[in-house]
Formats: structure tokens, sequence, C-alpha cells
């Protein structure tokens, strides 16, 4: 567990300038299709066309369509603005990502450190603690930031040009590379949102740029898992961020998901060797019931009683290797269970 110092933090400034066309080594993801969304002080919801599978793009992909984005410079407050945005208009992950986040500087109410496995401790501090603040990270050119309000995650940015929204809309397969360069010159002779130019191209309703912004977010936050290295900087707001899309995703469940899709075998057995036995934890991060749990991994569960190493859960499981891995070191990192001493 990463220990944190719930101190209040002043307003946390970003210099945001540039793209990093970098490319990420992230496997092809799923997203569940759920979207819940705030306007005008009313919470709804928002249902697409089931999951979206993600392509990856490579490095010289990013390169060739970031070409397009013009190299405005801006600052930024990632604390609460004084008046919502108008509706509709709100900061979207279209635009800020744009721009790279520089050194968060050091402050009273911020603590730095190095990344490596803490990313499910880090959600798991913000939702014990149901604080709401920023959770900056990064690893080398590529910055994100993760943003909690009472304990959740609602929001997140990255500068990364694959996680623009022209671009995830091609992972996502809404809209081919042709299409994206014709509105990304259109936007940039316009000084418009390539969103709002695929609007009027007809290609792309309101509606879904909505549920597409926020499976961008959702892509965002399951990337992290993959980040074996990097730091991280975190504050704590007394109000959060005001955004029109607001997550449906639990931490706990979000957690699970991204060390199952996107822990690799080595690191997973890293973790967690083969001949460490489990046991339930008597101070788990997260309440059980909290959690969704496959009808297998319910299943293991009450096994995980300290009389079996972790290869005998693993070969219990009749999963394939990986996958029942995945789920125990998962269960581990929500500390509803623990290695026997």
């Amino acid at each position: 567990m990463v220990p944190v110092a719930m101190t209040p933090q002043r307003e946390m400034e970003l210099d945001l300038e540039g793209a990093a066309s970098v490319a990420e080594e992230t496997e092809a993801m799923e997203l569940t299709s759920r979207i819940d969304l705030t306007a005008e002080g009313a919470r709804v919801g928002l249902r697409g066309g089931g999951k979206l599978a993600l392509k990856p793009m490579g490095h010289e992909q990013q390169t060739r369509l970031s070409s397009a984005a013009s190299p405005t410079t801006r600052r930024i407050s990632v604390s609460v603005p004084t008046e919502p945005p108008p509706p509709g208009r709100g900061p979207e992950p279209e635009e800020l990502p744009e721009d790279a986040l520089q050194p968060i500087p050091s402050k009273d109410g911020v603590r730095r450190g190095e990344l490596q496995d803490n990313l499910p401790q880090l959600f798991a501090a913000f939702y014990q603690a149901r604080e709401t603040g920023e959770l900056g990270l990064q690893k080398g050119q590529v910055k994100k930031v993760v943003y909690f309000e009472a304990g959740m995650p609602v929001f997140a940015l990255s500068n990364l040009v694959a996680d623009r929204l022209g671009q995830f809309l091609v992972r996502a397969g809404k809209i081919d590379e042709d299409t994206l360069r014709a509105a990304a010159d259109d936007a940039s002779r316009s000084k418009q949102r390539t969103g709002d130019v695929l609007i009027s191209m007809g290609v792309l309703s309101e509606e879904e740029r909505l549920y597409y912004i926020a499976q961008q977010i959702k892509s965002i936050l399951y990337s992290l898992f993959a980040w074996e290295t990097g730091s991280f900087a975190l504050s704590f707001n007394a109000r959060a961020r005001k955004e029109m899309i607001k997550l449906d995703i639990h931490p706990a469940n979000l957690i699970m998901r991204g060390i199952r899709k996107l822990y690799k075998p080595e690191r997973l057995r890293r973790l967690l060797s083969a001949q460490e036995r489990l046991v339930p934890s008597p101070d788990p991060a997260f309440n059980l019931s909290d959690i969704e749990l496959q009808a297998w991994e319910a299943h293991l569960l009450p096994r995980c009683d300290g009389t079996r190493t972790v290869a005998d859960l693993v070969r219990l499981s009749g999963k394939p290797e990986n996958e029942a891995w995945a789920t125990l070191v998962a269960l581990r990192a929500l500390r509803v269970l623990d290695a026997r001493r």
C-alpha cells in the first residue's frame, strides 16, 4: 500500500504544450458500452451499440495523423472553474490532450513517487479516503491525468496522439483515416474542434460524440495498467472538476479489468509466485459486493484459504493459466486476498 498524506491542496497548475506522438505498447481492448452523463445537474444514462474493440495504433500511424494538429499552447488549472461550462461545450479530451503536461512542481499537499506496480493502491487510496483530486502520471514523453470525485475516477486526459478523439474513432472503427485527415484539416483551417467538424460532415452525431468521448476516457484509464515504469504526483482538492461526462465504472472493477487485460504474464508471476498461499484479507480495500466477479472467480474465491498454492488454485480454476493468475493478482491488489504469512 502506498502511504498517502490526505492534505488539502491548492490548485495544481499544468503547462500544456505540444503532443506526444510516441507509440504506447498496449493491447487491443474491449470497452463496455454503459455511460453516465451529467447535464445541467441531472444524471442521465447513455447506451451505445455494444462493446468496442479498439485497434492498437502504431508509431508511424500516430506521426502521420498528428501532422494536422495545431501546435497551440495554453495553461489550464485542474481545479474546478467558478462557473460550470455551458451544456455540451465543456472541456473534452479531444482538445486538451494535444498538449503535454509539464512536470508538476513540488508543493505542500502534493505526493510524488515512482509508479512501478502501485497504480491499484493509488486508486484504492482515493477510494478509501473518498477524496477529490488529481493523479498525474508520466512515462517519458507520455503524460496522463486521472480526476477523482469523492474517491471515484470520473475523468481522464492524455497528451498521447492515439488518445485524441479523432484517432480513437479510427481505432474503434467509427471512421476511417481518410475521413479523420479531412476533418482534421478542416478543423485546423476553421479553428474548430475535430468532433464539431465530424458532426457537420454527418459522420458523427452529438450523442455518439458523448458516447465515444466517455469510452475514450475509459481507454485512457485502462491503458495506465500497462505501465510498469514512470512517476506519479497526486493532490487533493476541496471541490470536484466539473465535466459533462461522469464515468460509471467502480474503481474496484477498473482495477480488476485493467489487471486482467493489460498485465503481461511475466509481470503476473513477478507479483505473485506459484508457491504463495492466499487467504482472505482481514482489511480489504473494497467490499466484495462492489466487485463484479465472473461465476468461476466467485467459485474459486472460497478455495483461497491458505491450504493451496497459487499454482494449485490456477489448476482448480479450469481457466487458461494467465487468466486465472491475473484474477488472483487483481484480488490481491484489491486486498480481498493476502499472502499467508
